[in-house]
């Protein structure tokens, strides 16, 4: 996928998906290989995206079962009101997942893309703990 068009095509509202990869073998490195477009029952608005789930779990089965064995590592989606910071809304609903064993995600990861001031995008990372709290890795901007 494609993350820039899918934020290109989304022009206005907020789009997203998962992201899919795994851990190195010392557990403090996520590598993300993949991530999807929004799923058909998505749906995105000027400044809020409700993320669909509409065909994830066979797709992750797949990647699991496949020769590289990579499974859910997070969420990733793309505010377009020029800002890449995790709303409040945001932070909420990775603390739930996080906190949800049936995502068997405990640290999960957040990618958020924005339009930049500058005609480009900004982006930052961020993974959440179990216990409630979360860390930003970097937040950067780049014109593409």
């Amino acid at each position: 996928m494609d993350l820039i068009r899918i934020c290109n095509q989304a022009s206005d509202k907020e789009t997203g998906g998962i992201l899919v990869g795994r851990y190195s073998k010392d557990l403090k490195t996520a590598v993300v290989s993949q991530l999807t477009g929004p799923p058909a029952d998505s749906q995105g608005f000027l400044s809020s995206f409700r993320r669909g789930v509409a065909g994830l779990q066979s797709l992750l089965d797949q990647y699991w079962s496949g020769s590289s064995s990579t499974y859910y590592l997070g969420e990733w989606h793309y505010h377009p009101s020029h800002n890449a910071s995790p709303s409040t809304v945001d932070i909420a609903q990775m603390k739930a997942i996080a906190n949800d064993s049936n995502y068997f995600c405990p640290e999960p990861i957040l990618l958020i893309v924005a339009k930049s001031d500058s005609g480009g995008f900004a982006y930052s990372a961020n993974v959440f703990f179990r216990s409630g709290g979360y860390l930003s890795l970097q937040q950067k901007e780049t014109v593409l």
